[in-house]
């Protein structure tokens, strides 16, 4: 079959093969069709000198063998609820978007998150210095993530494991919640999490990025220092960060 389409406002033809559906008895064409990408994920930290921000931990993709997106926007969004963890059943934050005002234009999209620069005004918080990859090592370690009263709260969490290969990846710290809050109002890591910071003594050591389906208290990170050299320095810059986590 011949198609005639529109993308990005030019026409193109398309040659596509119909597959023969033997429960329907039919040939089936099946179309993807895609208008915006939207999900709730957590901002995991800015650099108030660039105004440039890195979150989620992990790479925005889409349907298998689809190109994934290199440019959008991040927006607010009111945590209102949470669908708790269980075993082998994920939960998930509840979140409403704002989609009336914007935070910050995404321009990367890598295997460590999504990263751009901030409009309006600077972003609250406390500033830390960002831990190398030789400073981040099993043991205690504090959580910050936003659930539905709005305010940024501290979990205890165990560092369980480090992965210190040279290739940046968002899963090369194993995760396990300690904290019997966490535990108890969320079942453990959920959806939407992802991307809150990881701080171990005094420095941001990482930022979630992934659940165990088969055990919510358990899950993934990765290392703040290759979000902020993939994500947020320029290119200047990667080259003194790579050198200091060495």
């Amino acid at each position: 079959m011949r198609l005639r389409i529109l993308r990005d406002g030019k026409p193109l033809e398309l040659s596509v093969r119909p597959s023969f559906d033997r429960a329907l008895g039919r040939y089936r064409l099946g179309v993807f069709v895609r208008d915006h990408v939207a999900g709730v994920g957590t901002l995991t930290f800015s650099d108030p000198s660039s105004r440039r921000f890195a979150a989620l931990g992990h790479r925005v993709s889409l349907a298998k063998g689809a190109d994934a997106p290199a440019a959008g926007f991040i927006l607010p969004a009111a945590i209102v609820g949470v669908q708790r963890a269980q075993r082998g059943k994920p939960g998930q934050k509840i979140g409403v978007i704002g989609y009336g005002s914007r935070l910050g234009k995404i321009e990367r999209n890598r295997e460590v998150g999504v990263g751009g620069a901030l409009e309006g005004g600077h972003l609250p918080g406390r500033r830390l210095p960002i831990a190398s990859v030789s400073q981040v090592h099993p043991g205690r370690a504090t959580l910050y993530t936003v659930f539905r009263d709005g305010g940024v709260r501290p979990f205890h969490l165990e560092i369980e494991r480090v992965v210190t290969d040279r290739r940046a990846g968002a899963k090369s710290l194993v995760l396990r919640v300690t904290d019997r809050r966490l535990l108890r109002l969320a079942g453990g890591i959920v959806q939407g999490m992802s991307g809150s910071p990881i701080v171990q003594d005094g420095r941001v050591a990482g930022a979630v990025t992934h659940v165990f389906i088969h055990d919510p208290t358990r899950g993934y990170g990765t290392f703040a220092v290759w979000m902020y050299e993939d994500l947020v320095a320029a290119q200047e810059e990667r080259a003194i960060v790579r050198h200091a986590a060495a």
